[in-house]
């Protein structure tokens, strides 16, 4: 154990037998650096961090002995070792190196990567050790233990860091038991990454290739899956604004439930989700008054309303039908005043990989138009993806060599996540009458939701049924900004603005260059 006080550490308690295996590091804040703050860090080292995850996948850590408010993960490393054959030939592992460092030398300025011959063997090293992704391949020996006896094999380590806000996206999987999850997800990172970084026609790749044909076949099954589940989410089903909160009622319960425990049941071929909860647990979920009489009979209206659903069709073909009921099974009963809630879900409708990942601030809102565009922003997801290189930096999205964010699902579910929690913040102003280049031949009437702290603003088209749609989203520049404000929530882009002799609220349509729309 370790105390750190102005960036030097004391040992509280060590003993030499205990050396290297787990450290518990308390830090004090220095308000003359102002680099240290007051924490508590646990660093597990190699084989002892594989022990203490093996306790995690036995669900012997219970993490309510965390704060996880303010809990994150540091790191986690990703190993693959692959052994060597008889058919390898050592020239080709420099070969190998040397091409996957001229690869990615090639394509980023930002990511490095170099090898080199140690009297360990070869290693190759890309990025920074401080960067998100650190990756670096390396000969090693390791000890294989077949029962009675152990066998030293020669072969390549693959070992993927993970850090920083990187490794806090996956992180909440992990905090609330959900393993399958977490560790799919991060192996599907970990092939993709290394796909990314290593060139492939070499056979010390080969692990790679097998790899990344799972996945994609993978991902094929679940979108043919998940497609049978997503035409609930068809906008002709969200006509009514009632129909629209009960919608809204549905995902947050989703998100609820997927941070409990449960167990799996089959009728046939089918699975089920056995889930069990509070009533009370689920409406201070979605940020509700669990004292409140009339919050405790909407959510038990809801929550009895849910076998009303109607069935999901999973097969329809000449030789068998069948549809499957999203919850099977619901039973409330009532103990000591607390109503608890038995529901039995669907497999697929409970695993459905999108769109019930949200951020805590989705799932509450202030008033109809944060409702209808918290909605829109799930039914207009490839419009927010389309709008991710070019205006993700605005939301602090990392960038490319070009200034640009890199178009993956990642990066746009975190666009997207940055406008779902702008109409949130404190300052935010609501232009519910506002305009996006009104006046040309393009303009629109808009909802726009404007964050003069950080100067970026969401446009949302309103729509024939009431319903608006979203945009686009931009950092306003001054000149903007003036005309915004002093329009009263109309946002024409600098390039049309330029082209006015004055700024006006009047502005003609004198080009034929989609008038700035980006």
């Amino acid at each position: 154990m370790k105390e750190t006080f102005q960036g030097k550490s004391e040992d509280l308690v060590f003993k030499i037998t205990n050396g290297y295996k787990v450290s518990f590091i308390k830090s004090t804040y220095n308000p003359e650096s102002n680099s240290y703050w007051t924490r508590l860090i646990v660093r597990f080292s190699g084989e002892n961090g594989e022990y203490f995850y093996s306790l995690v996948q036995k669900k012997l850590i219970d993490w309510r002995i965390f704060d996880l408010s303010c809990t994150n993960l540091g790191r986690f490393d990703l190993y693959y070792f692959r052994k060597f054959k008889s058919t390898d030939q050592d020239d080709l592992l420099e070969l190998f190196m040397k091409n996957s460092c001229e690869k990615i030398n090639a394509k980023s300025k930002r990511k490095k990567a170099s090898w080199k011959r140690t009297s360990r063997g070869l290693i190759l090293r890309i990025g920074n050790r401080s960067d998100s992704n650190y990756y670096h391949v390396y000969q090693k020996t390791k000890k294989i233990t077949h029962g009675v006896y152990d066998e030293m094999n020669c072969g390549l380590g693959f070992e993927l860091e993970l850090k920083n806000q990187l490794i806090k996206s996956f992180q909440k999987f992990l905090f609330k038991n959900h393993l399958e999850e977490f560790e799919g997800r991060l192996v599907e990172h970990f092939y993709k990454y290394s796909k990314e970084s290593f060139v492939l026609d070499t056979c010390y790749t080969d692990w790679l290739q097998i790899g990344l044909r799972k996945i994609v076949s993978k991902q094929k099954s679940e979108i043919n899956s998940n497609s049978l589940v997503s035409s609930y989410l068809r906008k002709n089903s969200l006509d009514y604004f009632v129909q629209k909160k009960q919608f809204f009622k549905l995902i947050q319960l989703l998100s609820f439930i997927r941070t409990l425990e449960y167990s799996k049941q089959f009728i046939n071929d089918q699975a089920y989700c056995v889930i069990e909860f509070s009533v009370m647990d689920f409406i201070s979920f979605t940020g509700g008054n669990t004292k409140s009489t009339y919050q405790r009979t909407k959510a038990l209206e809801f929550l009895t309303s849910l076998q009303d659903l109607k069935p999901l069709i999973q097969k329809f073909s000449d030789n068998e039908f069948r549809r499957s009921v999203m919850f099977l099974y619901l039973k409330l009963t009532k103990q000591n005043r607390r109503w608890t809630i038995t529901i039995t879900i669907g497999k697929e409708f409970y695993f459905y990989h999108y769109p019930f990942f949200f951020p805590d601030s989705f799932l509450i809102y202030k008033n109809k138009y944060g409702l209808e565009i918290k909605l829109q922003l799930i039914e207009s997801f490839s419009q927010v993806e389309l709008k991710t290189p070019k205006h993700g930096p605005d939301h602090g999205l990392p960038v490319d060599s070009k200034g640009k964010t890199p178009k993956t699902e990642a990066n746009a579910l975190a666009l997207r996540d940055s406008l779902i929690n702008m109409p949130n913040k404190p300052n935010v102003i609501w232009y519910k009458n506002g305009g996006y280049q009104r006046g040309t031949s393009r303009g629109y009437d808009t909802i726009n939701v404007f964050d003069p702290d950080t100067n970026l603003i969401a446009v949302y088209q309103k729509q024939p049924d009431e319903s608006n749609l979203f945009l686009t989203t931009s950092e306003l520049t001054a000149i903007e900004r003036y005309h915004l404000i002093a329009t009263d929530g109309d946002f024409v882009t600098e390039k049309i603005l330029n082209k006015q002799k004055t700024i006006s609220t009047n502005i003609q349509d004198n080009t034929n260059n989609n008038n700035g729309l980006q």
